[in-house]
């Protein structure tokens, strides 16, 4: 489901178990609308605000030995970040980089191993709760991956807020995936 459509549908359900004081019903184009029905659900509290959202912090999905995970610690202009999706022992992507996060869109570059290849750059969506990457991954970012694995359309929900968990996360060898300094 789109964002628009997570929007209007929690908003549509606010309206129809307490009334929403302050969002019209009446008939407005599609650009407004969807505008207006944001702008109530951030107001009553429903979704967060694209412009206050931190990306700071450890998201993990999975089980206690197959743990997806994903880190971002805040840094002046950009977050470091750390990412592993886990199929197994042997299959896995693994990376660390640098993120940018502007409104919902997180772009996320990670450098190349080789001066003959180009880094990795992913531009995923963080809304607040989750990181969610996009379900095509470039041959640059592919290369982060073992032959049967792929970060293509995961999703890792936030368990924890701040730079001091997210400094905590650990690899599969339990090396740290983001660091604070």
């Amino acid at each position: 489901m789109t964002r628009t459509g997570y929007i209007i549908l929690k908003v549509f359900a606010c309206i129809s178990l307490t009334g929403c004081d302050g969002v019209s019903l009446a008939p407005a184009s599609d650009d407004a609308s969807n505008s207006e029905l944001e702008r109530a659900a951030i107001d009553s509290g429903i979704i967060a605000d694209p412009a206050n959202l931190d990306l700071a912090g450890l998201y993990e999905a999975g089980s206690e030995l197959d743990n997806d995970r994903f880190c971002a610690v805040r840094g002046e202009d950009n977050y470091k970040v750390g990412l592993m999706v886990y199929y197994g022992s042997d299959q896995m992507c693994a990376g660390q980089g640098q993120a940018v996060l502007d409104g919902e869109s997180v772009v996320i570059t990670i450098a190349a191993q080789d001066d003959d290849e180009e880094a990795c750059e992913i531009t995923a969506i963080f809304d607040g709760e989750q990181i969610v990457f996009p379900g095509s991954i470039s041959n640059n970012c592919a290369r982060l991956c073992s032959q049967r694995a792929s970060m293509a359309g995961v999703s890792i929900p936030l368990v924890e807020s701040g730079s001091k968990s997210a400094a905590r996360a650990k690899d599969a060898e339990a090396n740290r995936m983001c660091s604070s300094e």
